[in-house]
């Protein structure tokens, strides 16, 4: 009698494990403070490092910082939304949900909410980054570019030099972008090859960065100081006194800046920065026609430094059509015209197809708590996306001079509209 009920007690203990195993997920989690994602997603070393990072980020600004990933495919907003609230200790957070098919950001708090439509846009395209080659790189990107934000923004950065990840506030040794940087995809693939090499080519050249930036939108920021902040901030220029020009496009605003520091500043002076962002402006830009500009901004940024070398005194481009070079032409005939319009890469190996999720536009609640979420649509690693842009035949601007900015740097500079 006494076996029987042992061996039904046994048995029921055995169908009650039965049951509640099968209503746990079925995939298994790296469980960390900051860091929740399936197995697989990063190793017991990166997964320590990550969530040593938040926990830094965390401990001298105040804001949480989370990363979740699942190859499961749950409703994404209210995954996110519920790790989110179960995971945060404080009052602010921020977090950058991946399901199999979708991504997703949303933030609560007066102060983790600073960031813009288009950043949010701009760390999913830090993630996916074709230098990244694992979860774990997209990861410390995305706590790189929150850092540095969270400086413009709040003026408040947490020190990570430790884990290979500059300051918010302080300038980088060596460039850490591109010198062409098309973050609005107004180029196609083909495009963006050539004018990068171009660039290259140039800037090797002439011992100085020569540097092309598209973005979607200022986020309501003086474009004179986006630029400067740009240029700083990732780390451009040759040499000790960081020698480079830069040419910046909003396409929102349709505002264009150029800013030189270092010796671009003795190279370009104010008039001769007027008279070539009014040629590109003019000729290219107002009728958007992207890749030519771009091309011939290279070829007058070059004329500029070698007239200034066999001269002694800075030069200044005529206004008129017949002043351009017909480099851009000729290789565009060369290469079969372009669309303005075309391919972006997105996707790296391990990050998968996902588009970014349908949620509620930013709102505040009544105790001040906002949540900021995203609803355009990502699809694959190489999907066409063509943006509307208002047309607009005017041009001009002007102003800039010499100035400083925040990083204490000393630029030079000249501001229109297209």
């Amino acid at each position: 009698m006494m076996k029987k009920r042992l061996f039904a007690r046994l048995a029921l203990f055995v169908w009650i494990f039965i049951i509640a195993a099968s209503l746990l997920p079925t995939h298994a989690f790296a469980a960390g403070r900051y860091i929740i994602a399936d197995d697989g997603y990063f190793t017991e070393e990166e997964l320590t490092e990550l969530n040593n990072i938040a926990q830094t980020i965390y401990d001298e600004t105040g804001i949480e910082c989370f990363f979740a990933g699942t190859d499961a495919d749950p409703d994404i907003i209210d995954y996110a939304d519920t790790l989110l609230d179960s995971s945060m200790q404080g009052d602010n957070g921020m977090i950058f949900a991946i399901t199999d098919s979708s991504w997703y950001y949303t933030a609560m708090g007066d102060r983790a909410g600073y960031l813009s439509d288009s950043e949010i846009d701009e760390i999913w395209a830090e993630m996916t980054a074709e230098n990244n080659y694992s979860y774990y790189d997209s990861v410390k990107d995305y706590f790189q570019y929150i850092n540095s934000r969270m400086y413009a923004a709040l003026g408040v950065t947490a020190n990570l030099s430790s884990y290979g990840i500059y300051n918010g506030n302080a300038i980088p040794d060596s460039r850490l972008k591109p010198l062409l940087v098309d973050e609005a995809g107004i180029l196609s693939s083909d495009e963006y090859s050539q004018l990068l090499a171009k660039l290259e080519e140039v800037s090797e050249r002439q011992q100085l960065d020569v540097a092309v930036v598209t973005v979607r939108s200022l986020s309501g920021r003086n474009i004179t100081d986006f630029t400067d902040d740009y240029y700083d901030y990732n780390g451009y220029g040759q040499g000790a006194n960081r020698s480079g020009i830069m040419l910046l496009l909003a396409m929102n605003e349709r505002e264009d800046h150029l800013t030189t520091t270092g010796d671009a500043m003795t190279y370009f002076s104010q008039e001769g920065l007027d008279a070539l962002r009014e040629n590109i402006e003019q000729n290219y830009l107002t009728n958007n026609d992207w890749y030519n500009g771009f091309y011939n901004y290279a070829d007058l940024c070059e004329k500029y430094v070698t007239k200034y070398h066999e001269t002694g005194e800075p030069y200044v481009l005529k206004t008129t059509i017949t002043d351009v070079l017909p480099g851009a032409l000729l290789a565009a005939v060369g290469g079969g015209f372009i669309p303005a319009f075309g391919v972006r890469k997105g996707m790296k190996n391990q990050l998968k197809s996902v588009k970014k999720a349908y949620g509620a536009e930013k709102y505040a609640t009544d105790n001040g708590v906002q949540l900021y979420s995203q609803n355009d649509v990502f699809l694959f690693r190489n999907v066409t996306k063509t943006r509307h842009i208002e047309e607009s035949r005017s041009s001009g601007g002007g102003g800039g001079g010499f100035h400083v900015s925040s990083s204490g740097s000393s630029h030079g500079g000249s501001s229109g509209h297209f």
